[in-house]
């Protein structure tokens, strides 16, 4: 599973962007409009990365190459299942607010994050590593996909739930990119992950209440991350070996 010097070059350039995109524009956004709400925090940050990443397979005509060109392949879904039991469980919570404006922003930001983040890690990362070698592809792109998300520890989290998102992260990923590849389309996880960050964010009512560290929160993250691992393990024997 050892990568090539360019290929790790190529993977740690596409990490160090969307770690720049979030410092820069987070810090930029407080320095321009201090009153900024966390909702309108998030819409520019999330959607204008959606849109740039948009563009970016649109000027260099990567949708295909990315597996946007796949179509909706309905068997692929029911591979998801641990994204829809926690997504589920999520929505049995209900709303934690009534205002339906705030929670079509919610909505809004979360399809922006699922298509952004299955973009590069389900996408970009794994057309990098390459699909000819789909175990290797998609155990790396689950390993960065965590370890993304350490970038959390700049922000004011509870740094102990920073690290059991890496955790959470990592074994979804595995799920997303073993669906990704045996169903040759980014649709369905980016489906997956919309929902699971939309019902997680509406039953909280925002990013920070989201985010707070609980021994409640702590079980059911590990618990479904444990899941989500030996259901990506059992999806992961099912590409073919590298």
């Amino acid at each position: 599973m050892a990568l090539r010097g360019r290929t790790g070059l190529v993977l740690l350039a596409i990490c160090g962007a969307m770690l720049g995109w979030e410092l820069l524009l987070g810090a930029g956004l407080t320095l321009a409009a201090p009153g900024l709400s966390e909702l309108g925090l998030y819409a520019v940050d999330k959607l204008g990365f959606a849109l740039a990443f948009a563009l970016f397979l649109t000027v260099r005509h990567l949708w295909q190459r990315y597996g946007f060109a796949g179509g909706l392949p309905r068997a692929a879904l029911p591979l998801l299942w641990p994204i829809w039991l926690v997504a589920g469980l999520s929505a049995l919570q209900g709303f934690a607010e009534e205002d339906w404006s705030r929670i079509a922003g919610w909505f809004a930001i979360s399809a922006a994050v699922g298509f952004g983040e299955e973009g590069v890690f389900r996408g970009l990362a794994i057309a990098v590593l390459g699909e000819d070698r789909p175990r290797r592809a998609a155990a790396v792109s689950a390993l960065l996909f965590g370890l993304l998300h350490l970038g959390g520890l700049l922000a004011p989290v509870d740094y102990r739930y920073i690290l059991l998102q890496v955790v959470a992260a990592a074994s979804l990923g595995l799920v997303l990119g073993c669906v990704r590849l045996l169903a040759g389309s980014i649709w369905p996880g980016i489906l997956a992950h919309t929902a699971l960050d939309f019902f997680g964010l509406a039953a909280a009512g925002g990013f920070a209440e989201a985010t707070e560290f609980s021994a409640e929160a702590a079980a059911v993250i590990l618990t479904s991350a444990l899941v989500s691992l030996v259901w990506g393990a059992v999806l992961w024997r099912r590409l073919p070996a590298d």
